[in-house]
């Protein structure tokens, strides 16, 4: 069975069976695997053995994928840091984002220049470009953070676009 299907320009990721399949441009390494040309016809991303993948997200560039144990691989475009590995490397393969330790995510969304995640206690975390982050640091963070919600403030969605975050 076919799960979530997104799309980063000018590329298409989609779940079936734990395993992501990507097809379509790769100029950013935004299908996860080596080439960067047109491929027309689906391919299996290669993650760590035993890793099932519930959840993808895409933004611009960069690609997330969720795991059913609560880690976020991603890849593609990174020139803010929104792969979340610490570097603004373009990746072609996907990396383990450096969540906090202790961390399990729940959700996933992508912007622009921007990845999110949130958190089974309902904390949102951020990295990437500055304008979508949601944190008092306006600087690229090539690495998560919580973004300052409210006081009491317990998110339950979360959803990003052109440089910015949403949280219901």
């Amino acid at each position: 069975m076919l799960g979530g299907v997104v799309a980063a320009t000018p590329a298409a990721a989609a779940v079936a069976g734990g395993q992501v399949y990507t097809w379509g441009g790769n100029s950013l390494g935004q299908l996860g695997r080596d080439g960067s040309g047109l491929t027309p016809g689906t391919v299996s991303l290669s993650l760590p053995p035993g890793t099932l993948v519930t959840d993808v997200a895409a933004g611009y560039g960069q690609v997330l994928a969720l795991t059913s144990t609560g880690k976020v691989y991603a890849w593609g475009w990174n020139n803010d840091g929104q792969v979340g590995d610490g570097t603004t490397t373009n990746r072609d393969r996907p990396v383990l984002v450096s969540m906090p330790a202790g961390v399990t995510v729940t959700a996933i969304a992508a912007g622009w220049g921007e990845s999110l995640a949130l958190t089974s206690t309902g904390d949102v975390y951020s990295w990437g470009n500055p304008a979508g982050l949601g944190r008092s640091d306006t600087t690229t963070n090539a690495t998560p953070g919580r973004v300052e919600l409210p006081s009491g403030t317990t998110a339950t969605a979360i959803g990003a676009g052109g440089n910015h975050g949403l949280v219901p």
